[in-house]
């Protein structure tokens, strides 16, 4: 069964939104709201029914601070299929930021023997490798 939030409210408070905003821009303020009055838990079932293009869209409108508290507070949402929609720059981030459990699940969802991730840092690259088995 599927459950959805009342978001009336939370676009009532989130004064920044405008009629003349698109669907996806009212999204973006809608999740900036929530990060800001953590109420993220409560939006998590609407997120979970975005395509995976659209959740990665989503993430990649938002600014780097609010990205990384979707991440500690959502972190199970970010799926193979979303991760590989973002851009590499934004994806780098995000699995820099996501916790090894998590990781390791989606390297068996992926099914593949192993899954290895490259973080640029400065002067050198950080490899987070995963082998399901």
């Amino acid at each position: 069964m599927s459950q959805t939030f009342d978001t009336a409210p939370m676009l009532d408070e989130a004064q920044t939104l405008t009629r003349e905003t698109t669907p996806a821009e009212r999204l973006v303020g809608l999740v900036r709201h929530a990060v800001e009055e953590n109420l993220l838990p409560d939006l998590e079932p609407n997120l979970r029914e975005l395509h995976p293009a659209d959740f990665a869209d989503l993430i990649e409108y938002l600014d780097r601070d609010d990205r990384r508290e979707l991440v500690n507070q959502l972190g199970e949402l970010f799926v193979p299929d979303v991760l590989a929609e973002l851009r590499e720059e934004v994806r780098e981030l995000i699995v820099e930021w996501l916790p090894d459990e998590l990781l390791l699940k989606i390297a068996k969802e992926n099914a593949v023997a192993e899954t290895a991730y490259f973080i640029e840092h400065k002067d050198h690259f950080h490899l987070r490798w995963f082998t399901p088995d």
